[in-house]
């Protein structure tokens, strides 16, 4: 094959890896170092990482640069956690960064790219999107919970959101997490406590409203409160209120009606809250405008109000 055979074949293959590609790929079209280096000297190409060339002046995208990744780390690398979020449009994890998952063992370096390693992957489940290696939908949740922390707040809300627009169910994730669970697997504890909140039954938040409170109490770890819980009071026995503080007995109410009909609506919170103060309990009402305004002073107002009627109620039980 002639150069100018090898270097369509070339393009050929970079138009479909948004432009870019590897030395593994130029020497299995018949290139050779002397075949690259050339090319390089003459600007034909770019050197994007190790052993990873790009087209000069193609404008940098995200994608590109997991390609960049990817072809970089090797062809058993995939595209993991948030990154595989982002690509299968998944809502609730962190943008714009480039995340990939190879095999245990391999020590690759890519600048700008995180390299994560596991023993399980080929227990993973990942399909072609885009030509790219791409974690499916509830693989993303059992990695993420491995370098979560131990928060379940914020990857509950997300797992949530996802369920709720039918991009998985708790079941799949389940199953995924059977798979690799052992003692001492990262986020084996965490996705496991996520799901027993989410048994039958379970209901994920009602509203992006719902999502932003439980985002601010995750964000300034408050105490967790259950969602979606039977008003305590006897009047309104069918409703459920949005949070309650169950050892607190306190109710968390989130509003995000627009002024006039909040207004309107006054009597009937009201009665509402009257209510649940007949039961022994006391109601919190929160605004969207707050949550979002003043994250930090609606927080404090949530903590000390739970921590004040905690302090009522041990008192109470003393006399």
């Amino acid at each position: 094959m002639t150069n100018r055979h090898i270097d369509h074949a070339i393009a050929a293959l970079a138009a479909t890896q948004e432009s870019k590609f590897a030395r593994r790929q130029v020497l299995a079209l018949g290139g050779d170092d002397h075949f690259i280096d050339q090319r390089l000297d003459n600007n034909d190409w770019v050197l994007e990482a190790p052993g990873t060339y790009g087209e000069p002046g193609v404008a940098s995208t995200y994608r590109g640069r997991l390609w960049v990744a990817h072809l970089a780390v090797g062809p058993k690398s995939i595209v993991s956690h948030e990154a595989a979020a982002q690509v299968r449009k998944v809502d609730g994890f962190r943008k714009g960064r480039v995340v990939l998952t190879a095999p245990h063992g391999d020590h690759p370096r890519v600048k700008g790219a995180m390299i994560r390693q596991s023993t399980d992957l080929d227990r993973h489940a990942w399909t072609l999107v885009g030509g790219l290696p791409v974690m499916t939908i509830p693989w993303v949740f059992v990695d993420m919970a491995g370098v979560s922390g131990g928060r379940t707040i914020r990857l509950g809300v997300a797992l949530d959101i996802a369920v709720t627009a039918r991009q998985t169910t708790y079941a799949e994730v389940g199953e995924c997490l059977q798979r690799v669970a052992r003692r001492g697997k990262p986020g084996v504890r965490t996705m496991t406590a996520v799901l027993d909140e989410r048994g039958p039954g379970h209901i994920p938040p009602a509203s992006q409203l719902e999502r932003e409170l439980d985002e601010l109490i995750d964000r300034f770890a408050l105490p967790v409160p259950r969602r979606q819980y039977a008003h305590p009071g006897r009047q309104f026995v069918t409703g459920c209120v949005d949070r309650a503080f169950v050892d607190a007995q306190l109710v968390l109410e989130a509003d995000s009606r627009r002024w006039h009909t909040r207004i309107q609506d006054i009597r009937r919170d009201r009665e509402r809250d009257n209510d649940a103060a007949r039961a022994g309990w006391q109601t919190l009402r929160v605004l969207r405008e707050h949550i979002l305004g003043d994250p930090e002073g609606t927080a404090a107002t949530i903590r000390e109000t739970y921590a004040v009627r905690r302090a009522q109620l041990e008192a109470i039980t003393r006399l």
